[in-house]
């Protein structure tokens, strides 16, 4: 009985633990929402610190997909992939690794002319 106490005891302490790690975590990461409609990203300048991990939480409230590209993100190798296709009423996440300064330009593949915008890292 001794025993089961015991091991129900560690596995509670390691399960807030590793919620506690995860929340930590999050707190790291610095969310920025954006919206793309009518082929447009709102807003299209983020400003965000350098040296830390970012996360877009990008909702398409158009009526067809949309592509969401940066070459500079890409070449930097800021982001695992290349492109995310965002489905109409849909959202996405996209987590950039920490950034040096500079700015760094994202669009959509569907509406290139457009949708733009660009994250400024001071």
């Amino acid at each position: 009985m001794k025993n089961y106490i015991k091991t129900s005891f560690t596995i509670l302490l390691l399960v807030i633990g590793a919620t506690n790690i995860s929340h930590a975590k999050d707190k790291d990461v610095t969310k920025y929402s954006i919206r793309i409609e009518n082929g447009k990203f709102t807003p299209s300048t983020i400003n965000a610190p350098a040296n830390k991990k970012i996360k877009l939480l990008i909702t398409n409230k158009g009526a067809n997909s949309e592509q969401f590209k940066s070459d500079d993100l890409q070449k930097a190798k800021l982001i695992r992939k290349a492109d995310r296709i965002i489905k109409s009423k849909k959202r996405a996440t996209v987590t950039i690794k920490p950034m040096k300064k500079g700015i760094y330009k994202f669009y959509s593949a569907k509406s290139p002319k457009t949708a733009i915008g660009k994250i400024i890292v001071k």
